[in-house]
């Protein structure tokens, strides 16, 4: 929790010059801002909150000012010509570098006695990965103190999304909501930053959400990264639209992506242990039931982590890659930065402050060991991998990357590093060796899991991807050991979220052996990602089997909705999937109950979709009289299996 000193802080007010920015930016008028909290702390200071003024002559356009002793502080806002959108850049200069910035918060503040009926949602996980509803229906006694990629706050009528704009910088963080109760009226304060509420009082601990701020300042002089306002009429769903906007807008890459097939995924039938004659005896299987893909997962290296093939075991690459392509697979790899051996990369290991080996991770007698990115690792990983890629390794899975759970960084005195790496250089040099791998085949898809802990959430989504040559899809968290019981206990509608507000491409690989007859968690996985993969086909059911194979089939006949084109949810088991040249859609309706069920389907295309305004939807081949649809309206109704999954093909005309 934030330091009791940093909450007793009166607020300081709006200042009365600062209806500049009201009038600069007239729809934040229709919503009750009673100040601008601003407080920041200097390492080894007690915290002091700043005096905020207004510049209403700024040819730049309106800005806040606010000094110290120690530092300024300078909010400059841009309006976008003709929109509700304003986009905030704070610049922070210090007067007595080098100052090491403790925490910082500030952000527009909001009365809750006049937001009843409105909703506070954070995005992109308005359901949290533990399937928790994480949105908030604001009232007076409203305790909040949390982090997002952005918020929405709406009341069905009227709402207001502010986020953080990514950018290629490493330097970025979550945007926090905090609620204070120490002012003469309890408010509601949304962005753009806020005290850095997990961090150790010695330094940046891994599991803070916005270590950007621990970071400090360069030369004395610090510019935090953008935060945009954007003012609509309507409610969540408008403002998750605008939110996803703001993102392909900012990420330029996003049309470049290159979509990977369906994946089979060795680890649920081998775990990590396998032979060269058990991939050759599997391949036949594998492409009868329809997979595209073939990934190696931990076993096909000398020792985990390696990251060197273990040709005694599985025969030469080419070879293997070759016989994989007779059966119409391609071949990717999972790799790990946590070795099982620490000879593995001798002397090139995390050391503690002791001058102790890391370990990473403890799975019983399986020991972890983590090797320090910033070394001579990255050389020695590349030049094992080149050959691999040059063979024909057409995807790289990257897992185990993260930032010392300890927290210490690597205090190795013969490593590249000169001094202690701080988590933002850890994080720069992991994502750089991986994408370093294209260099040996500009067309190989590179993934990879959150950037400071592999499993979860502790970077945005959009983390790095903005930059030139940056990987090409993002982990979609561990939901792949009992999928089918996820998604019944509503905990994958987590990833139905996160499809619905992230343009970034997910990757996911699931257990067949989870799952039923009617493939239902294979088909909501299949829907909430880009790229999904399944292990377990070797030791499944054979009705489950039976069941798969008929569903990749389909989903390879609709594989240019699924991995390409544009995701409209109408809600949490409704999907529809747009084809990229917007001529077709592909429905899907879920039902997670024992029984049939009916669903009245009544999607609005031409209001979610208005380049579809004013065409007709066949649904299922039917004319728009027979289905029901009339204007840009499809309704019709359709009939669900118990934990089954409904389809419909819908044409525009």
């Amino acid at each position: 929790m934030p330091d009791s000193s940093s909450q007793n802080q009166t607020l300081a007010p709006l200042p009365q010059s600062a209806a500049v920015l009201r009038d600069a930016f007239s729809p934040f008028s229709g919503f009750p801002v009673v100040g601008c909290h601003a407080q920041v702390q200097i390492a080894g200071q007690s915290p002091i909150v700043l005096d905020l003024t207004a510049d209403e002559d700024s040819a730049a356009g309106p800005l806040l000012r606010a000094s110290s002793a120690s530092l300024s502080l300078t909010a400059r806002y841009t309006q976008s010509p003709g929109r509700h959108i304003l986009d905030e850049a704070v610049t922070v200069k210090f007067s007595s570098p080098p100052a090491r910035l403790r925490g910082l918060h500030f952000g527009w503040e909001f009365s809750l006695a006049q937001l009843s009926g409105f909703r506070l949602h954070p995005v992109p996980f308005r359901v949290g990965l533990d399937g928790v509803d994480r949105s908030v229906r604001l009232e007076e006694s409203s305790q909040i103190d949390d982090y997002a990629e952005g918020w929405i706050l709406e009341n069905g009528e009227r709402g207001l999304l502010v986020m953080r704009l990514p950018s290629g910088s490493a330097r970025t963080c979550f945007v926090p909501a905090c609620t204070h109760d120490d002012s003469p009226d309890a408010t509601l304060q949304i962005g753009s930053f806020g005290p850095d509420v997990r961090a150790a009082d010695d330094g940046p601990e891994h599991r803070t959400q916005s270590y950007f701020l621990i970071e400090g300042a360069v030369d004395g002089h610090l510019e935090l990264p953008l935060t945009r306002y954007i003012v609509y009429e309507g409610g969540w769903e408008e403002g998750v639209h605008l939110f996803r906007e703001s993102l392909v807008q900012s990420l330029p890459r996003i049309g470049s992506y290159r979509p990977s097939p369906v994946t089979y995924n060795t680890f649920h039938d081998f775990g990590p242990a396998y032979t060269r004659q058990d991939i050759l005896s599997a391949l036949p299987r594998l492409q009868q039931i329809g997979f595209g893909m073939l990934h190696l997962d931990p076993g096909w290296e000398t020792a985990w982590g390696s990251a060197q093939w273990d040709e005694s075991n599985m025969g030469a690459p080419r070879d293997l890659i070759e016989a994989a392509a007779r059966h119409g697979l391609k071949v990717g790899l999972w790799t790990s930065m946590h070795t099982r051996d620490v000879e593995t990369f001798d002397g090139l290991h995390t050391l503690d402050a002791q001058g102790r080996s890391y370990l990473a991770e403890e799975f019983g007698p399986v020991k972890l060991w983590g090797v320090c990115p910033i070394s001579r690792w990255k050389e020695l990983f590349l030049s094992r991998m080149r050959p691999l890629v040059e063979a024909g390794v057409c995807f790289v899975n990257s897992d185990f990357h993260d930032w010392p759970w300890s927290g210490e960084s690597c205090h190795a005195q013969d490593h590249t590093h000169k001094t202690v790496p701080t988590r933002l250089e850890w994080v720069e040099a992991v994502n750089d060796a991986f994408c370093s791998l294209r260099q040996f085949n500009p067309d190989l898809t590179v993934e990879m899991h959150d950037h400071v802990e592999s499993g979860e959430y502790r970077t945005p989504v959009w983390y790095l991807y903005g930059r030139e040559g940056s990987f090409d899809e993002k982990w979609a968290y561990e939901f792949m050991w009992t999928t089918h019981d996820d998604l019944l206990s509503r905990k994958l509608f987590a990833l139905y979220h996160l499809r619905k507000a992230e343009p970034i491409p997910l990757y996911l690989h699931m257990n067949m052996m989870s799952d039923n007859a009617n493939a239902l968690a294979f088909w909501y996985v299949a829907s909430c990602v880009n790229h999904i993969g399944v292990g377990g086909a070797l030791k499944a059911p054979s009705d489950v089997v039976e069941g798969y194979t008929k569903a990749i089939a389909l989903y390879n006949a609709h594989a240019d909705e699924m991995t390409s084109g544009e995701f409209v949810g109408l809600d949490e088991l409704t999907h529809v999937h747009l084809h990229p040249e917007r001529h077709r859609a592909f429905l899907l309706a879920f039902n997670l109950e024992d029984r049939p069920a009916t669903r009245m389907i009544r999607w609005r295309y031409g209001r979610s979709c208005p380049d579809l305004a004013g065409k007709k939807a066949l649904v299922n081949s039917q004319e728009p009289a027979a289905n029901g649809s009339h204007g840009d309206v499809a309704t019709f109704a359709i009939e669900i299996p118990p934990r089954g999954v409904a389809f419909a093909s819908i044409e525009f005309a």
